[in-house]
């Protein structure tokens, strides 16, 4: 009769090891083993629980905040001491009238490593202090909540008011009425917006339901919260990065989101920025 190596290890209680003097020099290579081995346990529990989540999976209108929580903050991106105004971002504040539309250009997203989500599954790092302002449609397993919570760690380092993530929740990230380093010459007047993806290279049509649906609900919550937003731009019309973002995310996503809620789209705007380009040429409908 023969045992797999599982079973052999199961079997052998290391610490019993200490007490044979011919053994306890194996008694350390054994745990190590059992760490071993209770890792690869860990991380396919984390991969069968849903570490990487389907876009649109179920809770299509999730909502994070955690907007309030400024102590951790990057200075890059606000400083209330800063004398470089628009160029790093400040503490000053002003009403919104649009929105600027960023990828992150990141394929498939940041995501959450597994470090940070064993460390967050066994209270070895404190969740961030946000709230739900819409609960997700169905329980959260364990893992599906520590993913939520290393995505909205993780997006403390990015300048965007609010994230569109690839687990389909909407993190409100930064004040709204904060002016934030996030959109070149859109910085002062625009709340930005990102998608946690990269438009070139991501499977547009499989999220666009679902992006188009947080950026109509964060120009919701801007208006509830006195932002006269009345115009959608991309980040490609102030700066030299014509696929932020790209043509087919344009028109599945801000095109549809401006009809709906009734925004001006200035599809022909460029700044006067080597490399800009407007969304007109984005798309391929410039003069």
């Amino acid at each position: 009769m023969t045992a797999d190596i599982d079973t052999i290890l199961e079997a052998i209680d290391p610490v019993a090891l200490q007490d044979v003097p011919f053994l306890r020099a194996f008694a350390s290579q054994i745990e190590h083993l059992l760490d071993m081995k209770e890792q690869q346990e860990r991380e396919q529990q984390l991969k069968d629980e849903g570490q990487v989540l389907p876009v649109g999976y179920d809770f299509l209108f999730a909502v994070y905040d955690q907007r309030h929580d400024l102590e951790w903050r990057k200075v890059k991106w606000y400083s209330p001491n800063t004398s470089l105004g628009d160029r790093t971002g400040s503490s000053r504040r002003t009403l919104k009238k649009g929105i600027c539309v960023h990828h992150t250009a990141v394929t498939g997203g940041f995501g959450v490593s597994s470090r940070t989500m064993n460390d967050l599954l066994d209270g070895d790092v404190t969740p961030p202090n946000g709230k739900w302002l819409h609960e997700p449609e169905h329980p959260l397993t364990p893992a599906e909540l520590a993913r939520a919570h290393g995505l909205a760690l993780r997006y403390r380092a990015v300048p965007y008011h609010a994230i569109s993530a690839p687990n389909s929740v909407l993190y409100l990230n930064l004040p709204f009425e904060m002016v934030t380093w996030h959109g070149d010459g859109a910085n002062n007047d625009y709340l930005g917006f990102a998608w946690d993806g990269n438009s070139l290279a991501d499977k547009i049509p499989s999220i666009a339901a679902d992006v188009k649906a947080d950026l109509i609900r964060t120009y919701e919550i801007a208006r509830e919260e006195g932002h006269p937003i009345a115009e959608l731009t991309t980040h490609s019309t102030r700066t030299r990065k014509p696929s932020d973002p790209g043509a087919e995310f344009i028109e599945l996503v801000v095109e549809p989101a401006a009809k709906e809620c009734k925004l001006t789209i200035a599809w022909d705007y460029v700044a006067k920025v080597p490399g800009a380009r407007s969304m007109a040429q984005t798309v391929g409908r410039a003069p």
